[in-house]
């Protein structure tokens, strides 16, 4: 959710209960604080993984630092969150799954995808899906 639409809200006062998907990184203290300011109840982090090695081999354009950071403001600032994880994708492992439900556990709660995954064109998962063929 951009900061100007934010701001607006906050200026407006509305009683609003306001719910966002976003990810990690477009979370930082000051976005957090605007959040909640403007009647922010919950956020969705959509993460993808919370294993380097499979972000990247996804091509995400954040690293396991961003989300772990996200976390961590948002927890500071009392904003409600849950991380969106994918499994199964380019570079997951057994392993690699074990420890992002281990790392989550502990973290945010988890809302798994249990259906796969969407492909948009112009994006990381889709030059490696067309490499694939």
């Amino acid at each position: 959710m951009p900061r100007p639409v934010l701001e607006a809200i906050v200026a407006a006062r509305p009683d609003l209960g306001i719910t966002a998907v976003l990810e990690p990184g477009e979370v930082d203290a000051e976005f957090a604080g605007l959040f909640r300011r403007a009647g922010g109840t919950g956020l969705m982090v959509f993460a993808g993984s919370l294993s380097e090695a499979v972000l990247a081999a996804g091509r995400k354009p954040f690293q396991l630092a961003d989300v772990m950071g996200a976390g961590e403001t948002l927890r500071a600032a009392r904003v409600p969150f849950f991380l969106y994880l994918t499994f199964g994708g380019p570079g997951e492992t057994p392993e690699r799954w074990r420890r992002a439900c281990a790392i989550s556990s502990s973290f945010a709660r988890l809302h798994p995808v249990r259906h796969g995954f969407r492909i948009e064109p112009e994006t990381g998962l889709h030059e490696i899906a067309l490499a694939r063929g």
